[in-house]
């Protein structure tokens, strides 16, 4: 009897423990699973967080990104401007400067000397063995003087105009024609007429011809000339010269 009494108090008492293991687990179980149930949502709490600030951060760096590129299109658009700008300050400097030497050109044309000539005289008829010359008449139909004028001035008897080419040669300087001064001329050199040209002349087989080149500077300093050719016939007064159809030019 005792000997049951004792295996049934034994199996009641590990009956017992067993309850209290099971319990205890139990609880364990429910305490650790609440702990990693928390850690669980305080992690998923920090990555929602992060979440949001990387979204933040990813928004803000986009709207830095649309400014930048806002910045850069306004900088092109800005250095367009400028480089439009530039031309047209370009094109309206150089407008201006054309018109600076188109103003200065005009004025000096208009202001400048122009050396024309006037009338011829042959001082005495042709005769064989003599010598003549022409008396040359000027005048600066501008409106400032004509400054170390020089001229080359030559006499040939020939039955058509002599092709001479008198430009770049230099001949006797004779000073200053000031602007409408009457009464400037000047004397070509004399000619000696050989024998026999008179009967020549006087049959109306050769001329007398003129030939000179004047040569001036204005008082810009620029150099000018006048071209001249005329002939005299047997027969015409001692002042009548007609001009050449060539030879007679001015610089422009």
């Amino acid at each position: 009897m005792s000997e049951r009494l004792s295996r049934a108090r034994e199996y009641v008492l590990k009956s017992h423990l067993t309850d209290w293991v099971q319990a205890l687990s139990a609880i364990l179980i429910v305490v650790i699973t609440s702990y990693y149930t928390k850690a669980a949502r305080d992690q998923a709490e920090l990555l929602r967080q992060s979440v949001q600030e990387i979204t933040a951060q990813s928004k803000d760096i986009r709207r830095s990104a649309d400014a930048t590129e806002t910045a850069a299109k306004a900088a092109i658009t800005n250095a367009d401007a400028a480089v439009a700008a530039s031309k047209a300050a370009q094109i309206a400097n150089d407008l201006t400067g054309q018109g600076v030497r188109q103003n200065l050109e005009a004025t000096r044309r208009d202001q400048r000397a122009w050396i024309t000539v006037l009338n011829f005289k042959l001082y005495r008829e042709v005769a064989d063995n003599e010598r003549i010359k022409v008396k040359v008449s000027i005048m600066n139909t501008g409106k400032t003087p004509a400054l170390h004028l020089n001229k080359l001035t030559g006499l040939l008897f020939a039955g058509a105009v002599p092709t001479v080419n008198l430009k770049g040669l230099h001949g006797e300087n004779s000073g200053i024609v000031f602007p409408g001064a009457s009464g400037v001329s000047f004397d070509s050199g004399s000619f000696l007429v050989p024998t026999g040209m008179t009967a020549a002349y006087q049959a109306k087989n050769v001329r007398v011809y003129i030939r000179s080149l004047i040569n001036y500077r204005d008082v810009f300093g620029l150099s000018h000339w006048t071209e001249v050719c005329a002939f005299h016939e047997s027969g015409m007064d001692l002042t009548e010269f007609n001009f050449c159809g060539t030879g007679n030019d001015i610089d422009k």
